[in-house]
Protein backbone atom coordinates (compact mmCIF):
# COMPACT_ATOMS: atom_id res chain seq x y z
CA UNK A 1 0.00 0.00 0.00
CA UNK A 2 1.60 3.41 -0.79
CA UNK A 3 2.03 6.05 2.06
CA UNK A 4 -1.70 7.91 1.97
CA UNK A 5 -0.79 10.58 4.44
CA UNK A 6 2.80 12.67 5.22
CA UNK A 7 2.18 13.54 9.27
CA UNK A 8 4.99 15.97 10.69
CA UNK A 9 4.95 16.19 14.31
CA UNK A 10 6.24 19.61 15.86
CA UNK A 11 7.86 19.27 19.16
CA UNK A 12 7.93 23.09 20.13
CA UNK A 13 5.05 24.75 20.38
CA UNK A 14 4.10 27.11 17.26
CA UNK A 15 4.04 30.08 19.17
CA UNK A 16 7.44 29.56 20.20
CA UNK A 17 9.04 30.44 16.63
CA UNK A 18 11.77 27.65 17.04
CA UNK A 19 13.90 26.89 13.98
CA UNK A 20 12.87 22.92 14.08
CA UNK A 21 9.65 24.37 14.06
CA UNK A 22 9.77 26.65 11.54
CA UNK A 23 11.41 24.13 9.15
CA UNK A 24 9.30 21.70 9.58
CA UNK A 25 6.41 24.03 8.89
CA UNK A 26 8.53 24.78 5.50
CA UNK A 27 8.98 20.99 4.66
CA UNK A 28 5.33 20.27 5.29
CA UNK A 29 4.69 22.92 2.54
CA UNK A 30 7.11 21.71 0.12
CA UNK A 31 5.73 17.92 1.11
CA UNK A 32 2.57 18.97 0.24
CA UNK A 33 2.95 18.85 -3.73
CA UNK A 34 4.11 14.82 -3.30
CA UNK A 35 1.10 13.55 -0.60
CA UNK A 36 -1.38 14.83 1.88
CA UNK A 37 0.19 16.30 4.59
CA UNK A 38 -0.79 16.63 8.22
CA UNK A 39 0.82 18.77 10.63
CA UNK A 40 0.80 17.91 14.73
CA UNK A 41 1.43 20.82 16.94
CA UNK A 42 1.40 22.36 19.84
CA UNK A 43 -0.31 25.37 20.39
CA UNK A 44 -2.33 27.74 22.39
CA UNK A 45 -5.46 27.88 20.55
CA UNK A 46 -6.42 26.90 16.52
CA UNK A 47 -6.79 30.17 16.18
CA UNK A 48 -3.28 31.19 17.23
CA UNK A 49 -1.81 28.39 15.28
CA UNK A 50 -3.27 29.45 12.55
CA UNK A 51 -2.00 32.93 12.67
CA UNK A 52 1.69 31.94 13.15
CA UNK A 53 1.68 29.53 10.84
CA UNK A 54 0.04 32.65 7.93
CA UNK A 55 3.18 34.54 9.65
CA UNK A 56 5.91 32.24 9.03
CA UNK A 57 4.90 30.75 5.29
CA UNK A 58 2.21 33.46 4.35
CA UNK A 59 -1.05 32.83 2.58
CA UNK A 60 0.90 29.60 0.40
CA UNK A 61 -0.89 27.16 2.88
CA UNK A 62 -1.38 23.57 1.71
CA UNK A 63 -1.62 21.21 4.54
CA UNK A 64 -4.04 20.89 7.41
CA UNK A 65 -2.87 21.11 10.57
CA UNK A 66 -4.04 19.90 14.33
CA UNK A 67 -2.78 21.55 17.94
CA UNK A 68 -3.19 20.78 20.99
CA UNK A 69 -2.33 22.90 24.23
CA UNK A 70 -1.14 19.64 26.34
CA UNK A 71 2.13 19.10 27.49
CA UNK A 72 4.84 17.11 25.19
CA UNK A 73 4.11 13.95 27.51
CA UNK A 74 0.71 13.98 26.67
CA UNK A 75 1.11 14.85 23.64
CA UNK A 76 3.22 11.31 23.20
CA UNK A 77 0.12 9.46 24.00
CA UNK A 78 -2.27 11.69 22.36
CA UNK A 79 -0.40 10.67 18.88
CA UNK A 80 -0.17 6.77 19.81
CA UNK A 81 -3.83 6.73 20.39
CA UNK A 82 -4.43 8.56 17.18
CA UNK A 83 -1.73 6.50 15.07
CA UNK A 84 -3.80 3.30 16.80
CA UNK A 85 -6.88 4.38 15.66
CA UNK A 86 -5.58 5.35 11.83
CA UNK A 87 -3.93 1.63 11.71
CA UNK A 88 -5.75 0.49 8.18
CA UNK A 89 -4.25 3.97 6.53
CA UNK A 90 -1.07 4.08 5.12
CA UNK A 91 0.38 6.78 7.41
CA UNK A 92 4.28 8.16 7.10
CA UNK A 93 4.94 10.47 10.49
CA UNK A 94 8.46 12.68 10.33
CA UNK A 95 9.81 13.71 13.45
CA UNK A 96 12.92 15.42 14.85
CA UNK A 97 12.40 13.29 18.00
CA UNK A 98 14.13 9.74 18.43
CA UNK A 99 11.42 8.56 20.96
CA UNK A 100 8.48 9.48 18.83
CA UNK A 101 10.21 7.53 15.96
CA UNK A 102 10.76 4.49 18.36
CA UNK A 103 6.95 5.00 18.99
CA UNK A 104 5.22 4.95 15.62
CA UNK A 105 7.92 2.05 14.49
CA UNK A 106 5.92 0.17 17.33
CA UNK A 107 2.54 1.12 16.40
CA UNK A 108 3.50 -0.45 12.72
CA UNK A 109 3.64 2.94 10.74
CA UNK A 110 6.74 3.93 8.02
CA UNK A 111 8.63 6.92 9.93
CA UNK A 112 11.56 9.43 9.08
CA UNK A 113 13.57 10.43 11.50
CA UNK A 114 15.42 14.08 10.98
CA UNK A 115 18.09 14.17 13.29
CA UNK A 116 19.41 17.95 13.61
CA UNK A 117 22.31 17.19 16.09
CA UNK A 118 24.04 14.62 17.99
CA UNK A 119 21.86 14.47 21.02
CA UNK A 120 18.82 11.93 20.93
CA UNK A 121 17.72 12.51 24.81
CA UNK A 122 18.65 14.80 27.88
CA UNK A 123 18.65 11.45 30.12
CA UNK A 124 21.65 9.43 29.70
CA UNK A 125 19.53 5.88 30.49
CA UNK A 126 17.13 6.89 27.71
CA UNK A 127 19.62 7.93 25.61
CA UNK A 128 21.58 4.83 25.66
CA UNK A 129 17.95 2.85 25.43
CA UNK A 130 17.43 4.72 21.88
CA UNK A 131 20.60 3.93 20.74
CA UNK A 132 20.64 0.22 20.98
CA UNK A 133 16.99 0.76 19.50
CA UNK A 134 18.05 2.47 16.44
CA UNK A 135 21.27 0.45 15.68
CA UNK A 136 19.25 -2.96 15.77
CA UNK A 137 18.01 -5.02 13.01
CA UNK A 138 14.07 -3.48 14.45
CA UNK A 139 15.98 0.25 14.21
CA UNK A 140 16.77 -0.05 10.79
CA UNK A 141 12.97 0.27 9.87
CA UNK A 142 13.25 3.99 11.11
CA UNK A 143 14.56 5.66 8.22
CA UNK A 144 17.25 8.34 9.66
CA UNK A 145 18.01 11.55 7.60
CA UNK A 146 20.96 13.77 9.15
CA UNK A 147 21.44 17.50 7.77
CA UNK A 148 25.31 16.85 7.20
CA UNK A 149 27.91 13.86 6.00
CA UNK A 150 29.62 15.49 8.96
CA UNK A 151 26.66 14.59 11.46
CA UNK A 152 26.24 11.19 10.20
CA UNK A 153 30.24 10.64 10.75
CA UNK A 154 29.43 11.32 14.43
CA UNK A 155 26.41 9.86 15.04
CA UNK A 156 27.91 6.54 13.85
CA UNK A 157 31.21 7.03 15.95
CA UNK A 158 29.28 7.92 18.83
CA UNK A 159 25.81 5.89 18.77
CA UNK A 160 26.88 3.00 16.25
CA UNK A 161 23.85 3.64 13.55
CA UNK A 162 24.37 4.99 10.23
CA UNK A 163 21.89 7.04 8.41
CA UNK A 164 20.22 6.57 5.25
CA UNK A 165 20.43 9.92 3.57
CA UNK A 166 22.37 13.18 3.81
CA UNK A 167 19.65 16.47 3.03
CA UNK A 168 20.92 19.76 4.24
CA UNK A 169 18.55 22.51 6.07
CA UNK A 170 16.97 23.39 2.96
CA UNK A 171 15.96 27.38 2.21
CA UNK A 172 12.70 28.82 0.62
CA UNK A 173 13.11 29.46 -2.49
CA UNK A 174 9.77 31.54 -3.70
CA UNK A 175 11.48 34.71 -3.67
CA UNK A 176 15.26 34.82 -3.91
CA UNK A 177 15.53 33.27 -7.36
CA UNK A 178 12.91 35.66 -8.56
CA UNK A 179 14.69 39.01 -7.56
CA UNK A 180 17.99 37.70 -9.51
CA UNK A 181 16.56 40.88 -12.07
CA UNK A 182 16.43 43.30 -10.21
CA UNK A 183 20.12 42.07 -8.66
CA UNK A 184 22.07 43.93 -10.89
CA UNK A 185 20.11 46.68 -11.46
CA UNK A 186 21.49 49.72 -9.78
CA UNK A 187 24.90 49.42 -7.81
CA UNK A 188 24.85 50.97 -4.32
CA UNK A 189 26.40 54.46 -3.88
CA UNK A 190 28.69 53.06 -0.77
CA UNK A 191 30.20 50.24 -1.12
CA UNK A 192 27.34 47.54 1.19
CA UNK A 193 28.24 44.54 3.14
CA UNK A 194 25.40 42.76 5.50
CA UNK A 195 25.76 40.13 8.32
CA UNK A 196 22.23 38.03 9.02
CA UNK A 197 21.68 35.69 11.55
CA UNK A 198 22.27 35.80 15.53
CA UNK A 199 24.66 38.37 16.55
CA UNK A 200 25.80 36.86 20.04
CA UNK A 201 29.49 36.69 20.84
CA UNK A 202 29.95 33.46 19.41
CA UNK A 203 29.07 34.53 15.70
CA UNK A 204 32.04 36.63 14.90
CA UNK A 205 30.34 40.19 15.34
CA UNK A 206 33.67 41.73 16.84
CA UNK A 207 35.49 40.53 13.41
CA UNK A 208 32.84 42.70 11.30
CA UNK A 209 33.61 45.82 13.63
CA UNK A 210 37.06 45.06 13.32
CA UNK A 211 36.29 44.94 8.99
CA UNK A 212 34.57 48.34 9.10
CA UNK A 213 37.17 49.73 11.19
CA UNK A 214 40.01 48.72 8.26
CA UNK A 215 37.57 49.81 5.55
CA UNK A 216 35.63 52.99 6.67
CA UNK A 217 33.96 53.75 3.01
CA UNK A 218 31.76 50.85 3.41
CA UNK A 219 28.90 50.48 5.05
CA UNK A 220 28.34 47.59 7.20
CA UNK A 221 24.63 46.09 8.17
CA UNK A 222 24.38 43.93 10.91
CA UNK A 223 20.77 42.21 11.46
CA UNK A 224 19.50 39.97 13.87
CA UNK A 225 19.03 39.61 17.12
CA UNK A 226 16.63 41.13 20.08
CA UNK A 227 16.22 44.98 20.90
CA UNK A 228 18.81 44.66 23.77
CA UNK A 229 21.31 42.77 21.72
CA UNK A 230 21.18 45.62 19.10
CA UNK A 231 21.55 48.37 21.68
CA UNK A 232 24.61 46.81 23.81
CA UNK A 233 26.27 46.32 19.86
CA UNK A 234 25.71 50.23 19.20
CA UNK A 235 27.15 51.48 21.76
CA UNK A 236 30.09 49.63 20.99
CA UNK A 237 30.00 50.83 17.86
CA UNK A 238 29.86 54.27 19.22
CA UNK A 239 32.81 54.06 21.46
CA UNK A 240 34.69 52.79 18.97
CA UNK A 241 33.76 56.03 16.71
CA UNK A 242 32.05 53.67 14.36
CA UNK A 243 29.55 55.77 12.12
CA UNK A 244 29.62 53.28 8.97
CA UNK A 245 28.09 50.62 11.01
CA UNK A 246 24.11 49.67 11.75
CA UNK A 247 22.37 47.37 13.76
CA UNK A 248 19.07 46.58 13.19
CA UNK A 249 16.84 43.73 15.27
CA UNK A 250 15.28 40.96 14.01
CA UNK A 251 13.47 41.75 10.48
CA UNK A 252 10.71 39.85 8.40
CA UNK A 253 11.60 37.32 5.92
CA UNK A 254 11.33 39.60 2.79
CA UNK A 255 13.24 42.40 4.53
CA UNK A 256 16.03 40.48 5.18
CA UNK A 257 15.93 38.98 1.62
CA UNK A 258 16.15 42.52 0.20
CA UNK A 259 18.71 43.47 1.97
CA UNK A 260 20.93 40.08 1.47
CA UNK A 261 19.94 41.03 -2.37
CA UNK A 262 21.22 44.86 -2.27
CA UNK A 263 24.62 43.71 -0.51
CA UNK A 264 28.13 44.10 -2.07
CA UNK A 265 29.43 41.52 -0.26
CA UNK A 266 27.55 38.91 2.28
CA UNK A 267 29.81 38.11 5.62
CA UNK A 268 28.85 34.66 6.72
CA UNK A 269 31.14 34.62 10.18
CA UNK A 270 30.91 32.05 12.63
CA UNK A 271 33.24 30.77 15.99
CA UNK A 272 34.71 27.77 16.58
CA UNK A 273 32.25 28.59 20.20
CA UNK A 274 29.10 27.63 17.99
CA UNK A 275 28.61 24.08 19.59
CA UNK A 276 26.93 22.81 16.26
CA UNK A 277 30.09 24.40 14.35
CA UNK A 278 31.25 20.78 13.55
CA UNK A 279 28.51 19.21 11.94
CA UNK A 280 25.75 22.40 11.15
CA UNK A 281 24.11 23.12 8.01
CA UNK A 282 24.25 26.38 6.96
CA UNK A 283 20.99 28.04 6.37
CA UNK A 284 22.30 31.24 6.02
CA UNK A 285 24.68 29.65 3.71
CA UNK A 286 22.04 29.20 0.94
CA UNK A 287 19.98 32.12 1.28
CA UNK A 288 23.47 34.11 0.42
CA UNK A 289 24.29 32.26 -2.84
CA UNK A 290 20.67 32.62 -3.86
CA UNK A 291 21.43 35.74 -4.15
CA UNK A 292 24.42 35.81 -6.49
CA UNK A 293 26.43 37.82 -4.28
CA UNK A 294 30.14 38.29 -3.08
CA UNK A 295 30.61 36.17 0.17
CA UNK A 296 33.08 36.00 2.34
CA UNK A 297 32.78 32.73 4.05
CA UNK A 298 34.54 31.53 7.85
CA UNK A 299 36.78 28.30 6.70
CA UNK A 300 35.05 25.23 8.28
CA UNK A 301 35.11 21.74 7.40
CA UNK A 302 31.08 21.16 7.24
CA UNK A 303 30.90 23.84 4.58
CA UNK A 304 33.19 22.33 2.14
CA UNK A 305 29.75 19.72 1.59
CA UNK A 306 27.79 22.77 0.18
CA UNK A 307 30.28 25.17 -1.65
CA UNK A 308 32.06 24.77 -4.76
CA UNK A 309 34.98 26.74 -6.40
CA UNK A 310 33.28 30.06 -7.23
CA UNK A 311 35.31 33.31 -7.47
CA UNK A 312 32.27 34.76 -5.69
CA UNK A 313 33.11 32.60 -2.95
CA UNK A 314 36.19 33.62 -0.79
CA UNK A 315 37.25 31.36 2.28
CA UNK A 316 38.95 32.94 5.52
CA UNK A 317 40.04 32.24 8.68
CA UNK A 318 37.63 31.87 11.42
CA UNK A 319 38.44 34.67 14.53
CA UNK A 320 42.26 35.14 12.33
CA UNK A 321 41.87 39.46 11.83
CA UNK A 322 44.56 39.46 9.19
CA UNK A 323 43.25 36.95 7.30
CA UNK A 324 39.70 38.22 7.03
CA UNK A 325 41.31 41.70 6.12
CA UNK A 326 43.31 40.55 3.58
CA UNK A 327 40.45 37.86 1.88
CA UNK A 328 37.47 40.52 2.50
CA UNK A 329 39.77 42.81 0.37
CA UNK A 330 40.76 40.63 -1.76
CA UNK A 331 37.08 39.69 -2.97
CA UNK A 332 36.00 43.02 -2.87
CA UNK A 333 38.51 44.17 -5.35
CA UNK A 334 37.42 41.25 -7.52
CA UNK A 335 35.47 41.44 -11.03
CA UNK A 336 32.69 39.28 -11.44
CA UNK A 337 30.85 38.00 -14.50
CA UNK A 338 27.26 37.77 -15.16
CA UNK A 339 27.67 33.87 -15.74
CA UNK A 340 29.53 33.58 -12.28
CA UNK A 341 26.71 35.23 -10.76
CA UNK A 342 24.05 33.35 -12.53
CA UNK A 343 25.80 29.78 -11.71
CA UNK A 344 26.12 30.48 -8.34
CA UNK A 345 22.49 31.60 -7.54
CA UNK A 346 21.00 28.51 -9.73
CA UNK A 347 23.36 26.22 -7.50
CA UNK A 348 21.32 27.26 -4.33
CA UNK A 349 18.12 25.91 -5.66
CA UNK A 350 19.63 22.42 -5.12
CA UNK A 351 19.39 23.36 -1.19
CA UNK A 352 15.62 24.76 -1.34
CA UNK A 353 12.92 22.97 0.49
CA UNK A 354 11.05 21.86 -3.02
CA UNK A 355 14.07 19.81 -3.99
CA UNK A 356 14.78 18.76 -0.69
CA UNK A 357 11.11 17.26 0.14
CA UNK A 358 11.39 15.56 -4.33
CA UNK A 359 14.49 13.96 -2.99
CA UNK A 360 13.46 12.85 0.67
CA UNK A 361 10.44 11.31 -1.40
CA UNK A 362 11.71 9.56 -3.76
CA UNK A 363 14.56 8.25 -1.05
CA UNK A 364 11.50 6.55 0.89
CA UNK A 365 9.89 5.12 -2.11
CA UNK A 366 13.11 3.20 -3.03
CA UNK A 367 13.43 2.16 0.54
CA UNK A 368 9.59 1.14 0.22
CA UNK A 369 10.22 -1.09 -2.65
CA UNK A 370 13.05 -2.50 -1.02
CA UNK A 371 11.15 -3.97 1.72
Amino acid sequence: MGIQQVVFFCKAPLESGMANTVQSLQMARAMSAQSKVLVLAASKTPESAGKKIKLILGNEISFSWDVSSNPFPVRIIQLAIWLYRQKRKSQLVITRSALIAILVLLLRQRVVLELHSDTLSSNAALTKLMSAILKSNWGRGIFKVVISQALGDLLLNKYGFSSNIVLHDGWSASGGLRRQSLLKKAKNKRHLVVYTGKISPDRGIAQILLLAKRDPYSKFLIIGGSLIECRHLRIEAASQNLSNVRFYSYQRSSRIAFLQNKADILLAFWSHRVPTMDYCSPLKLFEYMSTGNKILLHEFNVFKEVIFSSPLINLCEPEDADSEYDKYFELKERAISNEDIAKLADYSASFSYSNRAKNLWMEINKDLCSL
